[in-house]
């Protein structure tokens, strides 16, 4: 005799067929929102490591081993740059987190809330670090470089005014002549004072950047303001 499951065992085995997709359909599910998490938090730790890179290189602008100001000058724009280019990973774990938060239970979305507050604060923190590094390094430089500048054009200033006075010729007899020479004298005189307030001014300027220049740098001005200085009681004598 041949037996036949009768409509109970259809009915059973329907619903065993459609608990065991239910089942997977979780298991999936699940799989996904355990792999979204594993990424979110692996964006959370390269954010973090992204900050922790971003703290050596700004550290290493502040050290001595630079050969000049200039290259600290460099790294420190290349170093901004790179910080307002890489906000994107900032935004990506952000979108991450929108992603997951609906998957979430309520502790583990406040957990979230949590961990991308303190990554914003960072952040900001950071910028603010970095571009007040970055301000003090520009403002020294360009301190050093005007000054370096404005030594070099003081410098050549006095050399044709030496060279004026060399080939200045003989005044003769004539009263005007000796009036125009003396007038030319003040004149030269006047500017001559005008140039001693913007070579103390540079002196002043390097007293300054002193400690935030490297000391070969400051030697090179000195040894350039020192001759100016020499040129100058040239010229007055």
């Amino acid at each position: 005799m041949t037996l036949t499951p009768d409509s109970d065992d259809d009915d059973i085995r329907s619903q065993m067929n459609s608990l065991e997709e239910e089942v997977n359909n979780i298991i999936d599910t699940r799989s996904e929102v355990i792999a979204s998490i594993e990424e979110y938090r692996g964006k959370l730790h390269a954010v973090y490591s992204w900050f922790d890179t971003i703290i050596k290189q700004l550290e290493k602008c502040d050290k001595s081993d630079h050969p000049d100001s200039k290259k600290r000058n460099d790294d420190v724009q290349q170093l901004w740059t790179k910080f307002k280019d890489a906000y994107g990973k900032v935004e990506e774990l952000t979108e991450k987190a929108s992603e997951i938060k609906p998957k979430l239970s309520s502790l583990d979305n406040q957990q979230v809330d949590e961990q991308l507050r303190s990554v914003q604060k960072k952040y900001g923190d950071l910028k603010k670090r970095v571009g007040k590094k970055k301000q003090v390094i520009e403002m020294t430089r360009k301190g050093y470089d005007d000054a370096k500048q404005n030594t070099e054009d003081l410098l050549e200033w006095l050399e044709e005014k030496t060279e004026f006075l060399d080939d200045l010729p003989m005044l003769g007899y004539f009263s005007k002549n000796v009036e125009c020479r003396i007038q030319d004298i003040n004149d030269l005189q006047k500017e001559v004072i005008g140039k001693n307030v913007i070579l103390a001014q540079i002196e002043k300027t390097l007293d300054n950047i002193k400690g935030d220049v490297e000391m070969f740098e400051i030697e090179n001005l000195e040894v350039q303001i020192r001759a100016t200085r020499i040129k100058q009681e040239e010229t007055d004598a």
